[in-house]
C-alpha cells in the first residue's frame, strides 16, 4: 500500500515507560519536579499533501500520547520542528510544513511540562511521487447576482457551508466546509495529480436558502491536479436567523452541556441579534460560554455580537438537572433567535396566531391543555385539532373562533398516559408553525412517547430539543428523532429522519482520533444528507453506497475517570427517504465507533417502519340528525372532487378522510354547504369520511377514487 504521508516512529524513551503511561496521573509534591515529559510520536499517521502548498503539521497532530508525572495534558506545551534545525532546544514554532516534493523529512516534536521540563521524539516522513489532485475555491456573496465573482466579492463569503466532491470515476465521496471569507479546499487522495478523473462539485445550500446560480458543476482533472470551483451565494434581503439546540443526554443530579449554533443568512450584518432560550423546571442553568441575561421561568436571553453576513457563531450552556426528575421523564428545552422576518403570510391571514400549552392538576385530576391566539387579528376560519392518548387518538374537533389574546381550554383525564394536542396553525398564517404540546406524568409516568411526536420548530429560527432522562446508560449509542410511532415505529412516506449518535471515552487514556462509520439504509437518499450539530469540529466523507464517516481528528477526548464531563461527544445529521418508499418499508440503521485504533464500538440498532398515518380510530361517531343527500362530484373521485348537499349551512365545518385501517389521512376546515375535496398524494382505494359542523356529525359515509 502506498502511503501519501507516513510517519516510522523512533522513540527516544523505554517501552516500559509506554507500557505505564495511562497509569501516570498529576501527584502532589511537584514544586520542584525535574523529572522529564515521557513524549511519544504515532507511528500510524497519514495527511495528504496540497500538490503545491503542501501540508501544515502541527505537534498535536503526531502526539500519541505523551504524558509527565506531574501536568496534565492541558498544561503541557508543545513545539515541532525539522531534524535539520534541531540545536538541542526546544524551538519557539508550533508548526511546519511539508512541502510536496518526494523525499524524506525528519521532524522533531518537543513535550515540555509546567517546571520547564522538555523531551522529545521523532519520525522519518517520507512523501510519495504521487499527491492526490485538489478542488478548492470560494464561497461568495454575489452582491450584483450575476453568477459570477467579482471584484469586491472576494472578501465576507460564508463560512460553514458545505461543498461536497464526488469522484465520478470512483464514486467516493468528501465533503468540507467553507472557511474564512468563503475559501474552501478538497483533497481527493483517488484521483491522483496526471490521472484522468471527473468531478461533480456541489454546494449544499442551508435550510431556507435558494439561489438563481448553479450549485453543481462537473469538472475534468486538470493536469496539474489543481481545479477550482467558486459558487455564488445569494442571502435573504431580509432578517434571516437560524439556530440549532442539542444535548446529548439529561443525566439527572449531572451537570449536561447543551450545544446552541446559529448563523446569519441575511444579506447584512445584524446589530441586534438574541437568542431566547427557555428550560423546563428540574434543568436549572449554572453557567454558560457567552454571556445571558436571567429573565425568570427558565427563559434566558442570550445578546449576541454583530453577526456578518453569511457567517455562524456558536456557545455552550450548563444545566443541572434535578436529582427528583424521574427517570425516563422528558425535558424539553428550546431557542428561538430573532429578528427574522422573512416568512410571508399567505392569502387571508387574519393575523391570528395559535399557540398551545399543557399542564397537570393532579388534584383535580385533569390533563390542561390551552390554546392562546398571540397574534393580532382574530380566528376567522376553524382550525382542526386531534387529541392524542399515548399513541391511539381519543378525539378530534375544530376550533372556530377564537379573538387576539383570547384562550379556551380543553381538559382530559389525569390517568397516567402521555397526552398530546396537534393543532393547525390559523389559515394563511407565516412560516411552518404546527402547533403541538404535550402532558407526561400525570397520573402516573408512560414514558418513551414525547419523541414518538415532532416538534413546532419546522420554522429556521425555532429549535426544541426534548430528551428522556437517564441514570446509567450505554455510553456509545444512537437516537432517531421522530422515533416513530407505536410498536412499528411508524412515520410518513416522505418524513425526513434526524439521527443522533452519541460517544464517550471509557477507557484508561485520552483518546486522540474517533471516526464514526454509519451505513445509511437503502430506503434513505444519501445525496439528502446534510451533517448537523457536534459536540467537538468535525469533517466527514459519504461514499457512493452511503457510507457515512465522521472524523474527530485530535479530539484529545479525555477518559472518564480522570475528566467524565468532558469524556462524552455526539454527532447528529439528517437524510431524507427515497421518493415513493411504500407502507411497511423498514429502515434500520446503527453505527460502529472508534476510538484510535482499537476495535469499533457498535451502537444498538435504530429503526422506522414507513406507514401513511399514524392514529388508530376504532368506529365513526353515529350523525346527530337525519342524513342528507350528499353529491360527490365527479364520483368516483380522480384528481379532485365537489362534495354538496342542501338543508345545512355548516359555520364552522371539517372534512374528515379515513383510509381502511382507520388512519386520519386528510383533513379541511370549510364553511356552507360545499367542500372542495383535493386528492394531492392518496393512492387509488376506498376511503371514509365524516363532515362535521363543530361538534355536530353531520354525515359519514365511502368516498372511492379511482387511478
Amino acid at each position: 500500500m502506498n502511503r501519501i504521508l507516513h510517519f516510522h516512529k523512533h522513540l527516544t524513551i523505554a517501552a516500559a515507560f509506554i507500557l505505564i503511561a495511562s497509569m501516570v496521573r498529576a501527584q502532589p509534591g511537584c514544586d520542584s519536579d525535574t523529572i522529564l515529559p515521557v513524549a511519544v510520536c504515532d507511528a500510524e499517521f497519514t495527511v495528504l499533501v496540497h500538490p503545491v502548498n503542501g501540508a501544515v503539521l502541527y505537534p498535536k497532530d503526531i502526539d500519541d500520547g505523551s504524558f509527565d508525572n506531574c501536568s496534565t495534558l492541558e498544561d503541557m506545551d508543545f513545539r515541532i520542528e525539522f531534524q535539520a534545525d534541531f540545536t538541542g532546544t526546544p524551538p519557539g514554532t508550533t508548526s511546519i510544513t511539508i512541502p510536496p516534493v518526494p523525499g524524506e523529512y525528519a521532524v522533531v516534536m518537543w513535550v515540555g511540562d509546567e517546571s520547564g521540563n522538555w523531551n522529545y521524539c521523532w519520525n522519518t516522513i517520507q512523501v510519495g511521487d504521487k499527491l492526490p489532485s485538489v478542488v478548492s475555491g470560494q464561497v461568495f456573496i454575489d452582491a450584483d447576482q450575476n453568477c459570477t465573482l467579482d471584484a469586491g466579492e472576494e472578501s465576507g463569503g460564508p463560512e460553514g457551508w458545505t461543498v461536497r466532491v464526488r469522484n465520478l470515476n470512483s464514486g467516493s465521496v468528501r465533503e468540507t466546509v467553507s472557511g474564512a471569507n468563503g475559501f474552501y479546499t478538497v483533497l481527493i487522495p483517488d484521483a491522483e495529480v496526471g490521472t484522468a478523473a471527473d468531478f461533480e462539485v456541489s454546494l449544499l445550500l442551508p435550510s431556507g436558502i435558494s439561489s438563481g446560480c448553479s450549485t453543481t458543476y462537473t469538472v475534468s482533472n486538470q493536469p496539474d491536479g489543481l481545479n477550482e470551483v467558486n459558487f455564488a451565494a445569494k442571502l435573504r434581503d431580509c432578517s434571516f436567523l437560524t439556530v440549532d439546540l442539542s444535548t446529548p443526554r439529561i443525566r439527572r443530579c449531572f451537570p449536561n452541556t447543551y450545544y446552541v449554533n446559529y448563523c446569519n443568512y441575511s444579506s447584512f450584518k445584524t446589530a441586534e441579534a438574541q437568542i431566547l432560550l427557555h428550560f423546563d423546571q428540574g434543568l436549572s442553568v449554572t453557567g454558560a460560554s457567552a454571556a445571558y441575561q436571567d429573565q425568570g421561568g427558565g427563559n434566558y436571553i442570550f445578546p449576541l455580537s454583530p453577526i456578518p453576513a453569511g457567517q455562524c457563531g456558536s456557545f455552550t450552556v450548563t444545566v443541572l438537572a434535578a436529582c427528583d426528575l424521574q427517570l425516563g421523564e422528558s425535558v424539553c428545552a428550546s431557542a428561538e433567535i430573532t429578528p427574522f422576518d422573512c416568512e410571508v403570510p399567505g392569502s387571508g391571514w387574519s393575523g391570528a396566531s395559535l399557540q398551545v400549552t399543557g399542564d397537570c392538576d393532579e388534584t383535580g385530576g385533569t390533563v390542561r391543555f390551552r390554546v392562546t391566539n398571540i397574534g393580532t387579528g382574530d380566528l376567522d376560519a376553524p382550525s382542526p385539532y386531534l387529541v392524542v392518548e399515548d399513541v391511539v387518538m381519543f378525539m378530534q374537533g375544530s376550533l372556530d373562533e377564537l379573538a387576539a389574546g383570547a384562550h379556551q381550554d380543553f381538559e382530559y383525564p389525569a390517568n397516567g398516559a402521555t397526552w398530546h394536542f396537534l393543532l393547525n396553525q390559523a389559515q394563511g398564517h407565516p412560516g411552518q408553525s404546527a402547533p403541538i404540546a404535550f402532558v407526561e406524568g400525570c397520573g402516573g409516568l408512560t414514558a418513551g412517547i414525547v419523541n414518538q411526536f415532532s416538534m413546532d420548530d419546522a420554522d429556521p429560527n425555532i429549535s426544541i430539543d426534548c430528551q428522556e432522562v437517564i441514570g446509567s446508560y450505554d455510553p456509545n449509542d444512537k437516537q432517531a428523532f421522530p422515533s416513530g410511532r407505536g410498536e412499528d415505529h411508524l412515520i410518513s412516506a416522505g418524513e425526513d429522519i434526524e439521527y443522533m449518535i452519541r460517544f464517550q471515552n471509557t477507557g484508561t487514556d485520552t483518546a486522540f482520533n474517533v471516526v464514526i462509520e454509519d451505513q445509511l439504509s437503502e430506503w434513505l437518499d444519501p445525496s439528502t444528507f446534510r451533517a448537523g450539530a457536534g459536540s467537538h469540529p468535525f469533517r466527514t466523507e459519504l461514499s457512493e453506497a452511503g457510507k457515512i464517516r465522521f472524523y474527530f481528528e485530535n479530539i484529545m477526548l479525555p477518559d472518564s475517570n480522570i475528566n467524565e464531563p468532558a469524556s462524552h461527544g455526539f454527532v447528529k445529521f439528517k437524510v431524507a427517504q427515497h421518493p415513493g418508499n411504500p407502507d411497511g418499508t423498514h429502515i434500520s440503521n446503527m453505527a460502529d465507533i472508534f476510538f484510535d485504533f482499537n476495535e469499533p464500538i457498535t451502537t444498538n440498532t435504530v429503526w422506522h417502519t414507513v406507514g401513511e398515518d399514524l392514529f388508530q380510530v376504532t368506529s365513526l361517531a353515529p350523525v346527530e340528525e337525519a342524513p342528507f343527500n350528499l353529491r360527490i362530484a365527479p364520483n368516483p373521485v380522480t384528481d379532485s372532487a365537489t362534495l354538496s348537499w342542501d338543508g345545512h349551512d355548516a359555520g364552522s365545518g371539517v372534512f374528515f378522510l379515513y383510509d381502511q385501517q382507520g388512519r386520519t389521512v386528510y383533513a379541511a376546515s370549510f364553511t356552507g354547504n360545499t367542500i372542495l375535496f383535493q386528492r394531492r398524494h392518496l393512492n387509488a382505494g376506498v376511503y371514509f369520511y365524516r363532515i362535521l359542523d363543530g361538534d355536530k356529525v353531520l354525515d359519514n359515509g365511502k368516498l372511492v377514487i379511482k387511478r
